[in-house]
């Protein structure tokens, strides 16, 4: 009979890479029905299910590691990290930085944990009872904790006991997921097209961007992160210059991912570039995705607006549903949900008080505080920089004052609309008014639901003189308003500012460290 989940039980024992057949890392409860596959495939039935033919398997990031001491060396096992490659000691170039635990659902049936935070000693254990997944390169993207990724085990002989040196492969994503393993980047989908590495990707540096384009019209100076997707940079770029250049660039677009893992663009596969212009990953981390003397080829981002547009996809769920529901709870997100209490964790209606359709009555997931500071820095910087002549980016908000039924002048409206409806296809509306393409503007506007919180948030910062404390604020307070308009002169934001400070500080009474800052 197999040993049950034992608290007791030391670190990594229950899944040591070696094995110790009777206590195997599956299989303690009989009645699970979990349990009942893990004994097909271990061949105790008449009929055995084999999956060492697979070459990769879904599983959800639990933690992530730093690896220990010389981050340059491969050794094979070590404390169940199982470093590919490389026998004991052996030093290998580009060696892997990080690993983490993951569970598999099709072979982990020991208990999930009830949390991620790393204060939860008991959570931690049962982590720790999960495999080690070590990242096969040094350049492998970084999940973060709740990612869903894909791992594998490069020695799958005989029963899935005796499998060995599981490795991280890279995020997940369906196109590209097959070449993550040997690529250089990758990342998590999004609103924005896709994301993932299509054949990787890499972060280049001022020097190497000089290399590759010969040093003709190579900037000297980086200020972002520069990530160019593809194994080769330098034909990536040329793929980029197919690309027809706008003519003119007016509107800056703010997009979110809907997940939480890191969005990076591709070499789609029709050969061609796709990327939005900026991503911002969840710590705030700001990265370009074409070198600031290629930002005016148009990408494909915001539809009708890729003519006149650069955007940010900002990595984050924005609306909360069930499917999502238990991925999050216990986690450290700011949730608003009914009677406008923000709140980190789950406790929260999924109907508004007054019956209004934010997000079909459905919670909002915010973005990270950092986030939101990094967003305001890049369009002030894109906005004062112009990196070309044609870059007349103002600081107008188009959407302010429309929407059925407004009131005019200074109220912001809140989700999808046009002059006549809520929701619906408004894309037509927002194509042929020209007047209104000049500006900083959310996705959600004409598609998705992405952006609308961050578009106040921006608007406010810019208004209140770029107070991040009381934007932040005044944009909380006004969300939970749940009014379809709400006013948005000065005035009012100070008082939605003074509102918001007190619900926030209940709310961050609630747990010992400030949630926006850390999943």
């Amino acid at each position: 009979m197999p040993k049950p989940i034992d608290k007791t039980l030391e670190f990594g024992f229950l899944n040591d890479p070696d094995g110790l057949s009777a206590y195997p890392a599956y299989d303690s409860s009989r009645t699970d029905p979990l349990a009942r596959l893990r004994r097909l495939i271990d061949g105790r039935d008449q009929n055995t299910i084999d999956f060492t033919g697979r070459k990769r398997f879904r599983a959800r990031v639990l933690r992530v590691d730093q690896l220990e001491g010389d981050h340059n060396t491969n050794i094979k096992f070590f404390n169940q990290r199982a470093l590919v490659n490389a026998t004991l000691g052996e030093k290998v170039k580009n060696g892997p930085k990080f690993g983490v635990y993951a569970r598999v659902d099709l072979f982990d049936s020991m208990p999930t944990p009830a949390s991620l935070d790393e204060s939860d000693t008991e959570s931690q254990v049962l982590i720790q009872q999960h495999t080690f997944f070590t990242a096969k390169t040094g350049d492998a993207v970084q999940p973060e904790p709740d990612d869903i990724v894909w791992v594998d085990w490069l020695t799958k002989s005989g029963t899935y006991d005796n499998w060995k040196e599981p490795v991280y492969l890279g995020p997940l994503d369906a196109e590209s997921s097959s070449q993550v393993a040997g690529g250089r980047g990758g990342g998590g989908g999004g609103y924005g097209g896709g994301g993932g590495g299509g054949g990787g990707g890499a972060i280049i540096s001022a020097n190497e961007l000089a290399e590759i384009t010969g040093g003709a019209g190579a900037v000297t100076k980086i200020k972002y992160k520069l990530f160019i997707p593809g194994d080769d940079p330098k034909a990536s770029l040329e793929l980029l210059k197919r690309r027809k250049p706008r003519t003119q660039t007016t509107m800056f677009i703010i997009h979110e991912t809907g997940g939480m893992g890191k969005y990076r663009g591709k070499i789609n596969k029709k050969g061609r570039y796709q990327a939005v212009l900026f991503t911002c990953d969840r710590d705030g981390t700001m990265l370009q995705q074409a070198p600031d003397d290629y930002w005016i080829y148009r990408l494909p981002h915001a539809n009708w607006s890729n003519y006149t547009s650069i955007g940010c996809e900002v990595s984050n769920r924005v609306a909360l549903n069930k499917k999502w529901e238990a991925s999050l709870k216990n986690t450290r997100h700011w949730i608003i949900g009914r009677e406008g209490i923000a709140t980190p964790g789950l406790e929260i209606k999924y109907k508004s008080k007054r019956g209004h359709r934010f997000f079909s009555g459905k919670p909002l997931v915010l973005p990270t505080e950092k986030q939101a500071k990094s967003l305001f820095s890049l369009i002030a910087d894109v906005i004062a920089n112009p990196r070309h002549p044609t870059f007349k980016i103002p600081w107008k908000f188009p959407a302010i004052g429309q929407g059925p039924n407004s009131p005019g002048g200074l109220h912001f409206p809140w989700w999808r609309m046009d002059s006549q409806k809520w929701f619906g296809d408004t894309k037509p509306w927002w194509a042929a008014n020209k007047s209104l393409h000049h500006g900083i503007v959310a996705h959600c506007r004409w598609t998705h639901s992405d952006g609308v919180f961050l578009e106040h948030y921006v608007y406010a910062r810019y208004t209140l003189g770029g107070n991040h404390i009381k934007a932040w604020n005044a944009s909380i307070e006004a969300y939970c308003a749940q009014d379809r308009h709400t006013k948005c002169d000065k005035a009012s934001l100070l008082k939605f500012a003074a509102k918001g400070a007190v619900r926030m500080k209940k709310c961050r009474a609630a747990v010992p460290t400030p949630t926006t800052e850390k999943r």
